[in-house]
């Protein structure tokens, strides 16, 4: 049994896996757990209070962190997702090794993070990975790619779990209201607004339905965008939906959660992936995905019936999904029911932990 177990989210990318990690972490036993999390503030501030309050917290975060690299002892688990300065977080790596510790890195989205014109910042993060004891990946094949980039001490595959705690099949009913109009599609695109992710996919597609199919959907786009998308919205507002509900700030876990529960598909047309949490979290809410036709998304929906597979490549492939399931309710709800039937099978994360805990000990053991 390790000494300590420590995970890091400095820049809080992804605070809230982060955090639930620490949590079931806990559950195994390992009760001297250090969470060095950077959580989002908890209210609105200026810009310029915003910048130092977040120094602040990113240094003394990077403070912590270096005073357990220098105490670890044999054993120490360091788990880290996604570094935010890559040198100094591959600095730790080499003080945690030759103190005996053992490092764990959570790669969540290696193709859309590492754009072939990045070639400085990707040489950073490759190398970050290089020094990585275990490396912890949610996309089946990538190893291969791994191991070509020099990233081969032990490389994991896990799938990844959801944030939402399943409690029922039916649980998508909470926000439904009794009036609720079975005649209307309701669609959502929630989540960090980022290029990659294709929002203008989903824009284009809209435009080309006839005007009687837009007034029968209701779509709604959540998150806080990382480029200008004002366009985009402005586009959308001109295609006279039935309903359109636009929120471009910061969302809450429970305003999260509310607007992915209030939806019959969620789209993900990204254009690449190598893992993302929306799958497992709409999937345990029982919302059903219009997922784009990457491997990642191809392999989730497949095995756990989660929804519908697209080629989003294609003109009026999105927008024929959307006419069919408008004209036919028994197909609209064909998704949700296949997929309540698999809710209970989802990914969990005691096998998420339990297989991090298994690669530690297995390094460990071939130290000795």
């Amino acid at each position: 049994m390790p000494h300590s177990l420590a995970i890091i989210d400095i820049f809080g990318s992804t605070y809230n896996f982060s955090d639930e990690l620490a949590k079931n972490f806990e559950k195994e036993t390992y009760r001297d757990i250090k969470r060095l999390i950077r959580f989002p503030l908890p209210k609105k501030v200026n810009r310029f209070l915003f910048i130092s309050l977040s120094l602040i917290k990113i240094s003394r975060l990077y403070l912590r962190t270096f005073r357990l690299a220098f105490l670890c002892k044999r054993g120490d688990i360091f788990i880290f997702n996604i570094p935010g300065i890559p040198i100094i977080e591959t600095y730790l790596l080499t003080l945690i090794r030759r103190k005996k510790g053992i490092s764990v890195s959570i790669l969540h989205n290696f193709k859309a993070s590492h754009g072939e014109r990045k070639w400085l910042r990707n040489y950073k993060y490759y190398s970050f990975y290089q020094n990585s004891d275990i490396v912890v990946f949610h996309e089946k094949g990538l190893d291969l790619k791994l191991r070509s980039l020099g990233i081969d001490r032990l490389n994991l595959y896990c799938e990844l779990p959801s944030l939402f705690v399943k409690k029922t099949s039916n649980i998508n009913m909470k926000y439904r209201e009794s009036n609720d109009d079975a005649s209307i599609l309701k669609l959502g695109f929630i989540g960090v607004i980022s290029k990659y992710k294709n929002l203008e996919y989903v824009v284009s597609e809209i435009d080309l339905l006839e005007h009687h199919i837009r007034k029968k959907i209701s779509l709604t786009v959540a998150g806080n965008p990382n480029y200008s998308v004002d366009h985009l919205i402005k586009s959308l507002h001109n295609t006279e939906l039935h309903d359109l509900k636009v929120n471009l700030e910061y969302l809450t876990d429970s305003k999260f959660e509310e607007f992915v529960m209030n939806q019959d598909f969620i789209i993900i047309p990204y254009v690449n992936s190598s893992g993302s949490g929306i799958l497992s979290y709409a999937a345990s809410l029982g919302v059903p995905v219009i997922a784009n036709a990457i491997p990642v998304f191809e392999n989730f929906v497949h095995k756990y019936k989660s929804g519908a597979i697209i080629d989003c490549r294609s003109e009026k492939a999105l927008a024929n999904f959307i006419e069919k399931n408008i004209s036919d309710y028994k197909q609209k709800t064909f998704y949700k029911k296949s997929l309540e039937t698999m809710i209970d099978h989802l990914p969990s994360w005691k096998d998420y932990v339990v297989s991090i805990n298994n690669a530690c000990k297995e390094t460990l053991n071939d130290r000795t």
